[in-house]
């Protein structure tokens, strides 16, 4: 009793996926329905024999077929079993769906959108099929280490008084060419922050990979309904909006390797990606020290004019930005910083060695 086989929803407009066996791969719709509104979060309790995870772990797809058999395997490898995999294809045209296809897991739930989003609408569809008390995100192109669950659900456990919003770790971003380093230039060699981060976060927007970062479902939902505006950088949106309240804690120890390369989104939408983060930001300014906020705005504003020049197609505008808006000091800081980055990187080499 109250196990169901086979049984299809519809989470949305032209959007089904089964809740037990292998999800179907098409839009049309199955014989055996249980249909929900559009409007909703997209599950249906049938009744209470249904058992939901502890973790829906959210993966959205377009054209990630070169990376995405890793990314899916390092989902199933976990040490820690209590998960669904939500995956949403955003309309892929190359070989994604197929892949998706291949597995056979019943945690694994697999959607094709109705339409192709941006990012910020596509997180929110996909968070939307969340059943678990977290969602844990991975990016297409990224991958975990096999006790990454087990290890943020030891710090989930610890937390007796429901504080915690914001659970991530220290990740390690690798390139084509085998070079690797801490994703956060910030903190090598030195513990990541935890407890009250939204200060950091605001001073050092990226210093969390989202890939290795988990969010409490019940607080994600407070702030689902995602600015139209805020298409390329939802994860910082959803991150900040819940350090405001709540603390964060994460894993010392590496759970995550990120991928760089020509097509990451942080490369191709730079400019964008500055705009939208100066937005955000600028919502939240009651709550940031003034001259916090000031040298923030300066600081994006520069690195969207230097964008702006090194792309050759808007040189004068970039260089005007920086001038009037932005900060030439910041400019000659980072290449101190950079030096220093370097050197403490090469003495910690060489103390592993």
């Amino acid at each position: 009793a109250g196990i169901l086989v086979g049984v299809t929803l519809e989470t949305g407009p032209g959007v089904w996926c089964s809740i037990l066996g292998q999800p179907p791969l098409c839009r049309h719709s199955p014989a055996n329905v249980i249909r929900t509104s559009g409007s909703t979060l997209g599950w249906t309790r049938l009744n209470n024999h249904m058992s939901w995870p502890r973790f829906s772990v959210i993966m959205n797809i377009y054209n990630g077929a070169d990376y995405l058999p890793e990314a899916i395997d390092s989902v199933l490898s976990q040490s820690y079993t209590d998960w669904e995999l939500i995956l949403w294809d955003d309309q892929s045209t190359d070989g994604s769906a197929a892949i998706c296809k291949r597995y056979r897991d019943t945690r694994i739930h697999y959607y094709y959108a109705p339409e192709h989003t941006s990012l910020g609408v596509a997180r929110v569809l996909a968070i939307r099929q969340a059943r678990g008390d977290w969602c844990a995100f991975l990016d297409q192109d990224d991958y975990w280490t096999r006790t990454k669950l087990a290890d943020q659900n030891d710090l989930i456990v610890r937390d007796r008084h429901g504080k915690l919003g914001i659970v991530y770790g220290r990740t390690m971003q690798f390139d084509l060419r085998g070079k690797v380093r801490d994703y956060s230039r910030w903190h090598t060699g030195s513990d990541l922050p935890e407890g009250d981060i939204f200060q950091e976060l605001v001073c050092k927007p990226s210093f969390i990979a989202f890939s290795s970062a988990m969010l409490r479902t019940k607080l994600i939902r407070a702030f689902i309904s995602i600015p139209t505006d805020i298409a390329y950088v939802p994860d910082y949106y959803l991150t900040l909006m819940i350090a405001k309240s709540y603390h964060a804690a994460c894993v010392q120890t590496t759970c995550c390797w990120y991928r760089l390369h020509s097509t990451n989104l942080s490369h191709t939408v730079a400019v964008q990606s500055h705009l939208e983060i100066l937005k955000i930001i600028g919502s939240c300014s009651e709550f940031i020290d003034p001259k916090v906020y000031q040298y923030r705005q300066k600081v994006h504003q520069t690195l969207i004019g230097l964008e702006e020049i090194v792309s050759g197609k808007a040189i004068r505008h970039g260089s005007l930005r920086i001038l009037r808006k932005g900060s030439l000091s910041y400019i000659i800081s980072r290449s101190y910083v950079r030096l220093a980055r370097s050197i403490r990187r090469t003495i910690k080499g060489k103390t592993l060695d």
